[in-house]
C-alpha cells in the first residue's frame, strides 16, 4: 500500500496502455523512487497539497483499521468458546 497515484485527462493521456487489454490507462500508481524523479525533474507536475488534507486521510485510515480489527475479533471469538 501507499505510493502516489497519477490521474490524467483523456486528451493528455501519456500513460502506457494496459498489457492485457491494450486499453488506455487513466490512473497509475508510482513508487516513491518514481515520484522523486518527477519531483526533481518536473516539479510543476506535483500539486501543492495542504498538510491538513494529508492528515485528514490518515485519520480515515486509522478508523478503517480499527473497524477491521473489531471484525476480526468478532469472527475469531466464536471459535474460542467451547
Amino acid at each position: 500500500m501507499g505510493g502516489f497515484e497519477v490521474v490524467v485527462l483523456e486528451d493528455r493521456n501519456f500513460l502506457p496502455r494496459e498489457r492485457a487489454s491494450g486499453e488506455a490507462r487513466r490512473r497509475m500508481r508510482l513508487s516513491a523512487g518514481a515520484f522523486q524523479v518527477i519531483a526533481e525533474n518536473f516539479p510543476r507536475l506535483i500539486p501543492d497539497l495542504p498538510e491538513r488534507d494529508i492528515k485528514d486521510k490518515s485519520k480515515g485510515d486509522a478508523i478503517a483499521k480499527s473497524l477491521v480489527c473489531f471484525q476480526g475479533m468478532g469472527v475469531g471469538y466464536p471459535g474460542v468458546n467451547p
